[in-house]
């Protein structure tokens, strides 16, 4: 329950007033103050209400602070959990051009595989160490087709939306469509090209 002030003036009593009314009221120091509780009438500066007040105005300012913080931090929270959700998926970019897509995704390591899985091929090793490259460059292919979208979305790279991101991981998936269709052709065609001349 709120307290009530009284003010007496010129031995008449005033009020009842609340902290704001009083406050508003500029009393001098010496201006005799009672309160409802109290039956005793003292001067206006030994409530302090000045300091009173602004000291219950920034502990409401902070409980405002911290509950706005709070839920800031539940609504991201949530939000990057949904997002998580969204972007979840096979990613067929990823597992068919895993260091070309992770170049332009923000996700490097796989180049960083790539590449010291290329040196023995290069250098003709011995074929087991070339047979454990290949393998090894199979297994980052998978993880990035599982992981893939997971890698990119908290990777360095900055999207702007999860739609963003679904659109262009959906251009590499036609990217590996048209790939396949071209390879198809480009094996399919000299094929038929030899075998009609065969049966001409």
């Amino acid at each position: 329950m709120e307290q009530k002030f009284y003010v007496k003036m010129d031995d008449e009593e005033f009020g009842p007033y609340t902290k704001e009314e009083i406050l508003s009221l500029k009393l001098l120091p010496d201006s005799l103050v009672s309160m409802d509780i109290l039956n005793t009438w003292l001067p206006y500066s030994t409530y302090n209400l000045e300091e009173k007040l602004q000291a219950c105005t920034e502990e409401k300012v902070g409980n405002i602070q911290e509950e706005s913080k709070t839920t800031t931090f539940k609504e991201e929270k949530e939000s990057y959990g949904n997002n998580e959700v969204e972007i979840k998926g096979w990613n067929w970019g990823a597992f068919v051009f895993n260091s070309l897509w992770g170049l332009f995704n923000g996700v490097y390591w796989p180049i960083v595989v790539n590449i010291i899985v290329a040196i023995p091929t290069f250098c003709l090793v011995n074929e087991v160490f070339i047979a454990m490259g290949q393998f090894i460059n199979l297994i980052v292919c998978i993880i990035l087709g599982i992981k893939g979208n997971e890698l990119s979305w908290n990777s360095s790279k900055k999207w702007k939306s999860v739609e963003e991101f679904k659109r262009v991981q959906k251009k590499w998936s036609k990217a590996v469509l048209w790939w396949l269709i071209i390879a198809v052709l480009l094996i399919l065609v000299p094929y038929l090209i030899v075998e009609s001349r065969i049966f001409t």
